[in-house]
């Protein structure tokens, strides 16, 4: 638990900076949090907010089976970057996987 406390703390700690946040996401895969849903989820936020939608994307496709926080959280964020198109896409993929909106 001490290893995913501190996996969160350099994620938030890399902030929306996209060089950083690769980083940490390699230390991820590497330690074997890569598959972390809540660090995942940390991570999707801060791409986002660095308006890296093409790592973003990727970052959200290394997730077998999103749940509707992990969706919910990637159309926000595509919303607030003010990207329609995306935000729709997400919302059908969503739906196609019998995701119920929250």
């Amino acid at each position: 638990m001490a290893a995913n406390s501190a996996a969160y703390e350099a994620i938030v700690r890399a902030g929306p900076r996209l060089n950083q946040l690769q980083q940490v996401h390699a230390h991820l895969i590497v330690t074997g949090y890569g598959h972390s849903r809540s660090l995942l989820t940390k991570l999707i936020t801060f791409a986002c907010s660095a308006r890296a939608i093409g790592y973003t994307h990727l970052l959200f496709l290394s997730v077998p089976l999103p749940d509707d926080f992990l969706f919910n959280s990637i159309i926000k964020s595509t919303s607030k970057l003010r990207l329609p198109l995306d935000c729709v896409a997400y919302y059908r993929r969503m739906m196609s996987s019998n995701v119920p909106p929250t």
